[in-house]
């Protein structure tokens, strides 16, 4: 069958037509958002004025990437560009990390709004806390959107949202994502099991599902192609300050250091403006320590995709799952199984997808 391309209405996940483009990109990513990009032929005779304005009006309009029946990427339509010279429409989307970057942590209102009651969840768990932020910034009927939300596991953890600071939704799910022991969170498309005629997100929050990928891409007919390993330190840092509530001289830091740094001294600071508990605050600079303390290492290839003998199933990738790539007589890498866990992957209209990885403890 192929990649197919769908419309659907953000607000209900309305199946509404399927889309012909001549060229499309997409993008998953962990705990980010992915974009891509769309271009259509308008006004021609093959065309027919395809895909006219109903089924790519920007913010209305998602865009569903499918193959063998199975979505892949879902992106809110935020761009439409005609070019009449060119005879093309191009759309740029992005996935639902975009729409909460529109939705605050706070009492909506007209006026007053700082001076509303905070908001105030607990104690629950990390990943019940990220699921607290999505139910504000989807709550209400015009805030609806088409997800499905786990449910909830208890904790010790509380937070607060002061309605004054108008934290934005992803602002509020990275402290949280980047508190030790912070869950990941994924938005994995789906169509309705119930009803394949509508679209959802299933919002996952913590570790990934079970699964693990095996990739041997020095062994012949691997379907493996592209393979790049790149070593970066230029975010590396061993000395942390982190910065909280307050301005001036009654702002909240709090600073993490790597005493046993082999690198020179290398500062790094990071603002969480809402933070105002102390305890949490140097948490939040402890992982940005653990975080930025060596170079990063990035393992980067492509697969084919399809189900032919050979290829891989694009729907068998998730943000977060673990991989194993084995590795045999490579003149720079050494020989064995190096454990890496899917940080990114993304693809277009081919049977190709491009993956990336960075170390991690895979099962």
């Amino acid at each position: 069958m192929g990649k197919l391309v769908w419309s659907v209405d953000t607000h209900t996940g309305k199946k509404l037509g399927l889309l012909a483009p001549t060229e499309a990109t997409w993008a998953r990513m962990q705990n980010a958002s992915g974009a891509g990009e769309a271009s259509f032929y308008v006004g021609d005779r093959d065309s027919e004025g395809f895909p006219g304005k109903y089924l790519t009006e920007p913010a209305s309009r998602t865009l569903v990437f499918e193959e063998d029946g199975v979505p892949l990427y879902g992106g809110i339509i935020w761009v439409q560009d005609y070019d009449r010279d060119a005879a093309t429409v191009t759309l740029t989307y992005a996935d639902p990390w975009s729409i909460f970057g529109k939705r605050m942590m706070c009492a909506y209102s007209n006026a007053g709004v700082e001076k509303e009651a905070p908001l105030v969840y607990g104690p629950l768990s990390l990943e019940t806390q990220v699921k607290r932020v999505i139910q504000q910034a989807t709550a209400g009927a015009t805030f609806e959107l088409p997800l499905v939300l786990p449910a909830d596991i208890p904790g010790v953890h509380t937070y607060t949202y002061q309605n004054y600071h108008l934290l934005k939704a992803p602002d509020a799910i990275k402290v949280l994502i980047e508190t030790k022991y912070g869950p990941n969170t994924d938005f994995l498309p789906r169509w309705r099991p119930s009803d394949p005629t509508f679209f959802e997100w299933e919002v996952s929050i913590g570790v990934p599902a079970p699964g693990l990928l095996v990739f041997n891409p020095t062994a012949e007919e691997s379907g493996v192609s592209g393979l790049k390993v790149t070593r970066d330190a230029q975010k590396v840092a061993n000395h942390v300050i982190a910065t909280g509530q307050g301005t001036e001289a009654d702002m909240l830091t709090k600073a993490a250091i790597h005493g046993a740094s082999p690198y020179p001294a290398l500062v790094k600071t990071v603002a969480f403006p809402a933070v105002e508990d102390p305890a949490k605050l140097q948490a939040l600079a402890d992982a940005e320590l653990e975080l930025c303390k060596d170079p990063t290492a990035q393992w980067s290839f492509s697969i084919r995709t399809g189900k032919e003998e050979g290829e891989h199933q694009a729907n068998q990738l998730r943000p977060g799952i673990g991989v194993r790539v084995n590795i045999q007589g490579d003149p720079w890498l050494d020989d064995g199984t190096t454990h890496l866990l899917l940080i990114a992957y993304s693809g277009d209209l081919s049977p190709f997808v491009d993956l990336q990885f960075q170390p991690g403890v895979v099962g």
